[in-house]
């Protein structure tokens, strides 16, 4: 398939960039782009896979967001009773 494309000129100035580092005409690299684009399919997360390492700073960072908002939103003290008797209170249990 041949396809006329057409690029902004820093786009271009990238592409151009790119070839001269790798050695590679600008088509190729055009189109290995256009392939792992279609290798991430309709799942992006296969986009970017991140190490274990990462996965669990971005779980901690997660955790201390949460303490950050709980401490800001809950009044200070305040006990959440999520017992199953308060939570089926009044259902005829």
């Amino acid at each position: 398939m041949v396809l006329d494309l057409h690029f902004s000129p820093q786009t271009e100035a990238k592409l151009q960039e790119r070839a001269k580092e790798t050695g590679k005409a600008v088509e190729s690299i055009v189109s290995e782009a256009v392939e792992e684009k279609l290798a991430a399919g309709s799942n992006p997360s296969n986009a970017v896979e991140l190490t274990p390492q990462q996965k669990a700073r971005v779980w901690s960072d997660w955790v201390a967001g949460m303490a950050r908002w709980a401490s800001q939103n809950l009044p200070a003290g305040q006990i959440v009773d999520d017992s199953r008797e308060s939570i089926y209170s009044g259902r005829g249990e």
